[in-house]
């Protein structure tokens, strides 16, 4: 059925006398159960269905959106299209939207038994982990969170000849856990994404969050200064995602709001450093076979041996540059694209045991989570965060948890201090990588 309205509004909209036209329709539909105070709070089904049109006119591009698909809409959505491509400035360097071109497979990104994973199973696992997180410490005193599984098709067709479909599946379970002893409380959480349900280990998610937040009871302060801190998967994603992240994107770079511009093929980092954005990673969170505006999608070296090798970009910013684009288009439906990583994959040459990285620092931190990363600067790569959870190392083991302690400093300072990584690797969402161990940051309290 969604290519048929695919159809009638190509049709429509070269009708009305437009040079291209592109229309990205997608279905998608959520189960979802929410814990608060240790009970069921919510339990919902949701679905939301739309399309997003876009045309090329003139050298200008114009976007409109709408999720009702009558005759009327379909012909006012692409009327709402064309206005908007009039009032924008003509752009010599475009050329239109996406030529056909050969579309990768990719593996394990769509489950049937996970989009027709039933409410009641979804509220039963969530229920299981608040028990097991209960039975586990008499300290515990409160449990919130949930378990969200969701399902997507997306379409695309443009007038160039396009003509591309997928489709996937979600599962996330997150829980967050209140501790109390003698008058102090702490919080401690944990989360997993998978695209297939199978895969959530709701024991270990439970457990790991109790843990957590009874480590936390009772912290204290350390002096500050600068010393080795470990950084955990977790936080490290908070950090990058909101730098690095996003400074490799093409529009920042070109629009001088990025730390990375004019770096392209310099060193950056510590040459044992190599990050990979791999939208084709099997079963990844963000993997794709085409991107939001039906560029193949394929691997790319974004650092490679510390030199900066590329940036991401869609075909709006490539064909600005004379370029190809790289197929880093995100979009939603109610969405004109926009550039994004995919999968971000940390790779460091020197590997170690967790155990072993902790044991040789005499005077450090271990971070799990922090908080502010948001706040960060991307045009100079400065970044200030408050340690949301966060350890002393003392003598070669995790002492006690800390308190009211930040971490500041500046992502490309950050690359190049990296000195080796815990084998265990983590996938926080589409963020993949171990705990890092990095020389001389400068820890305040």
């Amino acid at each position: 059925m969604m290519f048929n309205i695919l159809d009638k509004v190509l049709k429509i909209g070269l009708k009305m006398g437009v040079d291209q036209i592109e229309v990205y329709g997608a279905l998608s539909r959520r189960k979802y159960v929410e814990l608060e105070k240790s009970e069921v709070k919510i339990a919902s089904i949701s679905s939301r269905s739309g399309i997003g049109v876009r045309v090329f006119k003139n050298k200008s591009i114009g976007f409109s959106f709408t999720e009702d698909f009558s005759e009327k809409s379909l012909e006012n959505v692409v009327r709402r299209a064309i206005a908007a491509a009039s009032i924008r400035n003509r752009e010599e360097f475009l050329k239109g939207f996406t030529e056909p071109a050969k579309i990768p497979s990719v593996k394990d990104t769509y489950f049937k038994d996970t989009e027709e994973l039933s409410l009641e199973d979804i509220t039963d696992n969530a229920l299981h982990m608040r028990d097991i997180a209960l039975d586990k410490d008499k300290r515990v005193k409160a449990i919130s969170g949930g378990i969200s599984v969701s399902f997507s098709e997306r379409y695309l067709k443009n007038s160039l000849g396009v003509e591309l479909y997928s489709k996937g599946t979600w599962a996330s379970a997150s829980l967050f856990v209140v501790a109390e002893e003698i008058g102090t409380t702490s919080s401690g959480f944990d989360f997993q994404s998978e695209r297939n349900h199978i895969l959530l280990k709701y024991d270990e998610i439970a457990l790991n969050a109790v843990d957590h937040a009874v480590k936390q009871l009772n912290p204290k302060k350390i002096m500050g200064g600068d010393m080795d801190v470990v950084i955990a998967p977790l936080a490290l994603s908070s950090i990058l995602a909101t730098t690095f992240g996003r400074a490799v994107c093409a529009d920042n770079v070109q629009e001088k709001r990025s730390f990375l511009a004019g770096l392209k093929n310099k060193k950056i980092a510590n040459e044992i450093l190599t990050i990979v954005d791999d939208p084709l990673m099997p079963g990844g969170i963000a993997t794709r076979s085409f991107d939001g505006e039906g560029v193949p999608s394929r691997t790319l070296n974004l650092i490679e041996n510390g030199i900066l090798k590329s940036y991401l970009y869609d075909n709006y910013r490539a064909q600005r540059e004379g370029i190809e684009s790289t197929g880093h288009a995100s979009r939603g439906y109610s969405s004109e694209p926009y550039i994004s990583t995919s999968n971000l994959i940390i790779n460091v040459k020197d590997q170690d045991t967790f155990e072993n990285i902790i044991s040789d620092i005499g005077n450090g931190v271990y971070i799990r989570w922090v908080i502010g990363a948001h706040t960060a600067n991307m045009i100079t790569g400065e970044f200030s965060v408050a340690l949301g959870e966060a350890y002393h190392i003392k003598n070669g083991e995790i002492a006690y948890s800390l308190k009211e302690a930040m971490l500041g400093g500046n992502v490309k300072e950050l690359l190049n201090k990296i000195i080796v990584m815990d084998r265990d690797i983590k996938k926080i969402g589409s963020f993949i990588s171990g705990s890092i161990k990095f020389s001389k940051l400068k820890i305040s309290t």
